[in-house]
């Protein structure tokens, strides 16, 4: 899905959902295309072995304000991935204005992967923990030249919670 620089698209208060092995490339180019959660749910939740590529876009506004199906079910205020074998890819891409009432402001990992190149995370919020929360011996968090600017946690420093194992190069955090 190709998506015209300059552009916003606001989702309908529900995330979107890949899965089921699913393959889904999002890009734009130039300054980028916005799309905007409008304070009302996650972007993306990524699951059951689904793949998920995101160039050159800018998510804004994402938030996860319910508990009920337990802490994690708040957690990943813009991508939730979850299950071996699914896998978030972030290029030259943004997450703003982020919250999550659980771990994880911006990015919540279970079993998955996420690998990010050259993106930002900004002004990120959670009530627990990390803006960054991954769990599970499986899951893998790469990180590759970005920038984390202005990340708040209630509870536990912001940054990084990593229940399992992390791969980081070049991440500047502010």
């Amino acid at each position: 899905l190709y998506l015209a620089p300059g552009s916003t698209h606001a989702l309908d208060g529900s995330q979107i959902t890949v899965g089921a092995g699913a393959s889904v490339t999002i890009r734009s180019s130039g300054e980028g295309a916005t799309i905007d959660a409008q304070h009302s749910s996650r972007f993306f939740q990524v699951n059951g072995g689904g793949q998920l590529l995101l160039i050159d876009l800018h998510l804004v506004n994402g938030h996860v304000a319910s508990e009920d199906a337990g802490a994690e079910s708040g957690s990943g205020g813009a991508l939730r991935v979850q299950n071996p074998g699914s896998r978030i890819t972030l290029e030259r891409s943004s997450i703003a204005n982020t919250a999550a009432i659980g771990s994880g402001g911006a990015i919540w990992i279970w079993d998955g992967v996420v690998r990010q190149y050259n993106s930002t995370l900004r002004n990120i919020t959670t009530r627990r923990y990390g803006e960054l929360e991954i769990e599970e011996p499986q899951a893998v968090l790469e990180l590759h030249d970005d920038l984390l600017d202005d990340c708040t946690a209630e509870k536990g420093a912001p940054r990084f919670v990593a229940q399992s194992r992390s791969a980081g190069h070049s991440t500047h955090a502010r």
